[in-house]
């Protein structure tokens, strides 16, 4: 795998884009937010009064309620600005499936873990089950899918602990690292055991003698993992580029995973196009949590560059890289709805986006948070409202999820 290659590359794409942020959509008026966050509020207390009902004794619960589906599609292509083929897409009984599933069996297969973690698992999932549209292959969970979208919260939530020393880190990084390359590593604790077991999980499914990338491409997301633990280096030792880097690394190798337990083989271009959309998303997430990773000492390239100026240009081009990226998605010549996924995909993550920039805006300009208000569906003040009563929930993913699991 040409990882080097591609993150060199992306690196180059990323400092060569744009600082202006171009027009992601139609603008709202104030009027038009007003109104929209009370439709938000009316029909986020509907799916939660159809969801109690479901949970009643005696109700039937052996399908989804439809009752409900044509709200859902309405609100979704009224106020976010989803068209029909998007929300067919999003809402398909397949998606809706493979979503229920994977919460259903993370909670049996270790029910200790917080559900706030198999949510946020959940959404690779999602990226993974778009990777299938992308191929033109079933929209289902595979075992392999299920374990490697687990092992995650698991990892991540460790190695990102700033309370875990160093050494225990880089411990347990080795011994993950001989269980991907098919040692049998005795865990030391719990959480290896389960981590060790979903490694098991995907050999199971993918011999190593026959799919020898898959393997190559976890040991891709563990280098990038144990890359990023430098980045709780508070020395100052890292340049800019250094922490770009790492980001790409980590993003870009952690989807190319995906697609390699999708269909156990990519093309070079299909490669190249996963690596630097994972970076992207990986920096659409980053966006997200700068003002909790500034906190916790964690440099990314938002957190670090908050240090000493504002994010607007960082923002900006970003937004244009993802555009960069999803040009490449042309890569994949199996699917009839590539242009409808590539269009869903780019306005998911312009929502975020735009989410992003609305609670964390301390760190950008009155002027440029006004410009990117104008493009949101909701006041910013009104989503940072909503995110002080639910402070580890997404607005925009949450009410998807919602939707979703309400039968949609």
């Amino acid at each position: 795998m040409q990882i080097k290659k591609y993150i060199e590359e992306f690196t180059k794409v990323w400092k060569e884009c744009s600082t202006e942020f171009p027009p992601p959509g139609p603008a709202f008026s104030y009027r038009d937010k007003l109104s929209h966050e009370a439709r938000l509020e009316k029909f986020l207390k509907k799916i939660k009064k159809n969801k109690n009902k479901k949970l009643k004794p005696g109700v039937n619960n052996s399908g989804p309620d439809k009752s409900i589906f044509p709200e859902i599609r309405t609100f979704f292509k009224s106020i976010f600005g989803f068209e029909d083929n998007h929300l067919n897409i999003i809402f398909s009984d397949s998606y809706r499936e493979a979503t229920k599933e994977f919460i259903e069996t993370g909670q049996r297969f270790d029910p200790n873990l917080d559900m706030e973690d198999i949510l946020q698992a959940s959404r690779n999932v999602w990226i993974i089950n778009s990777i299938q549209s992308m191929m033109g292959m079933p929209v289902k969970l595979t075992p392999s899918i299920f374990a490697y979208s687990m092992l995650y919260p698991y990892t991540d939530n460790y190695l990102d602990n700033p309370d875990t020393n160093s050494e225990n880190k880089v411990t347990f990084c080795k011994s993950f690292q001989q269980r991907i390359k098919g040692k049998r590593i005795i865990p030391k604790n719990n959480n290896e055991k389960n981590i060790f077991e979903l490694i098991g999980i995907i050999e199971e499914e993918y011999n190593r003698e026959g799919y020898p990338k898959v393997y190559e491409s976890l040991l891709a997301v563990h280098r990038g993992q144990t890359n990023s633990i430098r980045l709780l280096d508070n020395s100052n030792s890292l340049s800019e580029t250094d922490v770009l880097k790492i980001c790409i690394e980590k993003g870009g190798a952690s989807v190319l995973a995906d697609g390699y337990l999708v269909s156990g083989s990519l093309t070079k271009s299909q490669e190249r196009f996963l690596f630097g959309f994972g970076a992207y998303l990986q920096m659409a997430d980053d966006i997200q949590d700068t003002d909790k990773d500034s906190g916790a000492g964690l440099l990314t390239p938002f957190s670090q560059a908050s240090m000493h100026s504002l994010l607007d240009k960082y923002v900006s081009r970003t937004y244009n890289f993802g555009i960069r990226i999803m040009d490449l998605i042309n890569c994949f010549k199996e699917s009839s709805s590539l242009d409808c996924l590539k269009s869903l995909i780019e306005n998911s993550t312009g929502k975020l986006l735009i989410e992003s920039v609305g609670l964390n805006d301390k760190f950008y300009s009155k002027s440029f948070l006004t410009e990117i208000e104008g493009y949101s569906p909701f006041r910013f003040s009104y989503l940072k409202k909503r995110k002080s009563s639910s402070p580890n929930k997404d607005l925009f993913v949450e009410v998807i999820k919602e939707s979703i699991l309400a039968g949609g």
